[in-house]
């Protein structure tokens, strides 16, 4: 995991609490949409499964990304249903 990734995955797990991060912290920090951070947290989760040199710490900010990006995942699934 090279730096950018962590303090990609940082940024939305400390935004987790509020749901996700805004738009336009998102375009301030990375210079890309809302939209192109949930990509690139999906790539960041593939890297991470394909890598074994993962440190501890890096492991579990990965397993928090995963919960996030599953619970955006499913609320996007009910406020289409709603």
């Amino acid at each position: 995991m090279d730096r950018t990734d962590r303090q990609i995955a940082q940024f939305v797990v400390m935004w987790a609490p509020y749901g996700w991060p805004p738009a336009d912290r998102t375009l301030v920090e990375f210079g890309m949409s809302s939209e192109r951070l949930h990509v690139r947290c999906i790539e960041i989760i593939g890297a991470a499964r394909r890598t074994r040199e993962l440190a501890p710490d890096e492991r579990e900010l990965v397993g928090q990304l995963v919960s996030i990006m599953m619970r955006r995942r499913i609320k996007r699934i009910f406020d289409r249903v709603a």
